[in-house]
């Protein structure tokens, strides 16, 4: 239990810098005392951000974590407690910030490249064709055996059980696979 008195001072009298210095010292209600000491500075740095109040919420949170680890950073020879503290919490916000938006970026990407393809039947045809054109150019340059090895191995099969399956051995199977790499790798000019 803490001790709720420094001197003659309470611990809600103490300033950033002492609750810091305290809590490092292993008095836990320190940062208590701080977090809501930055509660309204952390609300002032959400409020006015363009994204939903849950994620909202999340980047608070992130700001919370880099207080405490700017209570362990924190050198008073380099400026003050709460310079310092809000400059590691603005930097954790905007952190969280530019993670929340590249991946709200990448998922209207992808639904763009969905919707896409969902509208365009013209463009479903094409790559329907391009497909079937390349499964056909695999197959008239892969002998029998190296289309169904080759198969096998794209289902993640191992060597023995394609081996098993073809009835080769393990090395033949293995001399299969390189070939039909290396007619593929040419083919589409893969490198």
């Amino acid at each position: 239990m803490s001790d709720t008195k420094v001197g003659t001072a309470p611990l809600q009298e103490l300033t950033p810098e002492e609750l810091s210095d305290r809590f490092k010292k292993g008095d836990e209600d320190c940062f208590s005392l701080l977090a809501k000491l930055y509660e309204k500075a952390l609300w002032g740095m959400t409020a006015s951000l363009s994204v939903p109040e849950e994620e909202k919420e999340d980047l608070r949170q992130e700001g919370l974590i880099a207080l405490f680890k700017a209570v362990h950073l924190y050198d008073p020879a380099l400026s003050s407690f709460s310079t310092f503290a809000r400059v590691c919490m603005r930097s954790a916000i905007s952190d969280g910030l530019r993670r929340y938006n590249r991946i709200q970026e990448k998922n209207e990407l992808e639904k763009e490249v969905l919707t896409s393809r969902e509208e365009d039947p013209e463009q479903i045809l094409i790559e329907k064709l391009r497909l079937q054109e390349m499964m056909q150019k695999m197959a008239d340059s892969l002998s029998p055996l190296e289309r169904r090895v080759f198969a096998l191995k794209l289902e993640g099969k191992s060597l023995s059980e394609i081996a098993s399956l073809v009835g080769k051995s393990a090395k033949s199977v293995e001399n299969t696979i390189f070939r039909a790499r290396r007619k593929l790798s040419s083919l589409f000019s893969i490198r």
